[in-house]
């Protein structure tokens, strides 16, 4: 009880202990070690224990050069493996206890420093303060301390991004996304760019005035149609023509080159995850589609799955909840067609065929309530409801087309479309299965969010 009184007694003096040396049963040395580094570079120095005749708690505090340095983590190291240690980089504080006295020496805590951009050249010096360290009898210990550093060099550091993880989009349409951090040199050069590679074609994309999230990690997404979710996204990063360094897990990718898939994703995500009945189904979706929509190589078919569901069980009534309706009219326009497009995002086609002699200026059409215009089509105007997410494949839409007393009202679904391919036995077997499957993944996708 007396020995966890003083380590309770510790922890709570570590804002008002004031440095001492006392016993001379043999001094312990804590020493910081030095390192050189480029403004912009992230450092790590290691704070050794030395001369230990038996300690049994310890408290210190880093004080470093602010102008220069930033202080972004304290890293226990093994030596305290068997030890209770509470680091506070906000403070640079570290408190270490154990139930008895630990041998031995070794190193104790690593300090991971960012040398700032506008550092100057020179020594930024780290060293320990408000040092105390006593044994199990409670006897304060004799301390020699010695300071370290980081000697600052002038030039700029080397542009590197690293990559963290890969995942996919689960709200809405199937997107790659790939999770980086970019050093300040690739943040502030204006020739930098992030650089998608698909079907042997590239898509740039900007990186200047992105928001990085909580954990300063960047996100780049690359959107792709069902169909080819086994197809190879492939990221890069350049500086005008020159290839910027890219990491992952340490190494230097192939090529400076980060490569990954939607069948990758699924293949690789945990039986025990929660999203793994929706990964599924949209797996078993991008499966049907690619044969429904007839795709051929270079895309990829994409594999079958060990859960692959029964989708013979869907039937055309299992839809008939959300088919389409028409109620009123307006005179001079006709619904020339309403279809479900699979081959990009998904999204809802309505095609309106004006008489001869009318203009489509002269008819007012709304979704949801606001106020769209059709684009031409060859002979018909075009309204697309776009980038419909899978929850939202059961959801109906109101479009209402009105010219000046007359009014039409028409409720549509991306399901409804699936509705009249089963109901008519219309298309290939193929694309009805690939009505089935969308279906079942709608299911999926609403358990996920809404269940």
């Amino acid at each position: 009880m007396k020995r966890l009184l003083s380590i309770l007694l510790l922890a709570a003096m570590l804002l008002t202990i004031a440095p001492c040396a006392a016993s001379a049963e043999g001094a312990v040395g804590l020493t910081v070690s030095t390192a050189e580094a480029l403004p912009g570079e992230t450092v790590e120095l290691i704070v050794e224990l030395t001369g230990n005749p038996g300690i049994n708690s310890m408290q210190f505090t880093a004080e470093y050069d602010t102008q220069r340095l930033e202080l972004k983590e304290i890293t226990p190291d093994a030596f305290l493996s068997t030890s209770s240690v509470l680091p506070n980089p906000e403070t640079g504080t570290v408190v270490i206890w154990n139930p008895s006295n630990i041998s031995g020496t070794g190193m104790l805590v690593t300090l991971s420093f960012l040398v700032k951009e506008d550092a100057e050249p020179g020594l930024a010096e780290v060293k320990l303060a408000d040092v105390m360290a006593i044994d199990e009898n409670e006897a304060d210990l004799e301390l020699e301390i010695i300071p370290g550093g980081v000697t600052v060099k002038e030039g700029e550091a080397p542009q590197l991004v690293t990559a963290h993880f890969a995942s996919l989009t689960l709200d809405g349409t199937i997107g790659i996304n790939y999770l980086v951090s970019m050093t300040d040199s690739v943040l502030a050069n204006e020739n930098a760019r992030a650089v998608f590679v698909y079907k042997e074609k590239e898509y740039p994309r900007v990186i200047q005035g992105m928001v990085p999230d909580e954990r300063n990690y960047y996100t780049f997404t690359f959107y792709i149609p069902a169909a080819e979710f086994a197809n190879t996204v492939s990221l890069k990063f350049m500086d005008g023509e020159e290839v910027i360094p890219f990491e992952y897990d340490g190494k230097r990718l192939t090529n400076d080159t980060m490569k990954y898939s939607g069948q990758r994703y699924s293949k690789a995500l945990s039986a025990d995850s929660p999203a793994r009945p929706l990964i599924d189904m949209l797996h078993n979706y991008c499966y049907n589609a690619y044969l429904g929509l007839e795709k051929k190589e270079p895309d990829v078919l994409p594999s079958t799955i060990a859960t692959n569901p029964d989708i013979s069980t869907v039937v055309a009534a299992d839809m008939k909840p959300y088919k389409n309706s028409l109620t009123g009219s307006v005179t001079g326009l006709t619904v020339a067609a309403i279809s479900l497009n699979l081959e990009s995002t998904t999204e809802i086609n309505l095609r309106f065929t004006p008489d001869e002699g009318r203009s489509i200026e002269e008819f007012r059409f709304e979704v949801n309530g606001r106020k769209v215009t059709p684009v031409p089509a060859g002979k018909d105007y075009m309204l697309t409801i776009e980038n419909i997410a899978a929850k939202d494949l059961d959801t109906m839409y109101t479009v209402k087309v009105s010219s000046g007393s007359e009014e039409m009202e028409i409720q549509t679904s991306a399901l409804a479309y699936c509705y009249t391919v089963l109901k008519k036995g219309l298309l290939s077997t193929d694309m009805q299965n690939t009505c089935k499957a969308l279906y079942l993944y709608n299911q999926a996708a609403n358990d996920y969010f809404h269940g």
